[in-house]
């Protein structure tokens, strides 16, 4: 049997992510970007595509921490145009897990939403 490679494993996680978050929305423009697992560089600057949320996902599968470069994070915020209201997720898959980063005042906005 073939090993995945890391490229194979990262598109995996990013179709998990897609389809759940469709499925949680009820959204069906959620999607894969173009520019997802090192796919061609376009004006997409997230691997999965919304109308709510900006979403990165970093995939690392031999490891059981959730580290985020914090470069990675400002790029991904400081590329979204001025006003916008999508919340940016940090997705982080590890070998047994995944997990959501996001800001904190975004978290308590979402959390007030709810009342």
């Amino acid at each position: 049997m073939k090993t995945k490679s890391t490229r194979d494993i990262g598109v995996l996680l990013e179709k998990y992510i897609a389809q759940t978050l469709k499925e949680a929305t009820d959204d069906s423009s959620i999607r894969i970007t173009r520019n997802s697992s090192g796919g061609v560089h376009n004006a997409e600057i997230e691997d999965i595509n919304s109308s709510e949320f900006v979403i990165s996902c970093k995939n690392n599968p031999n490891k059981e921490n959730i580290n985020i470069d914090y470069d990675d994070w400002k790029k991904m915020v400081c590329a979204l145009p001025i006003g916008s209201v999508r919340t940016p997720l940090f997705v982080n898959g590890t070998r047994t897990k995944v997990f959501v980063t996001l800001e904190w005042d975004n978290f308590l906005s979402m959390i007030k939403e709810r009342k």
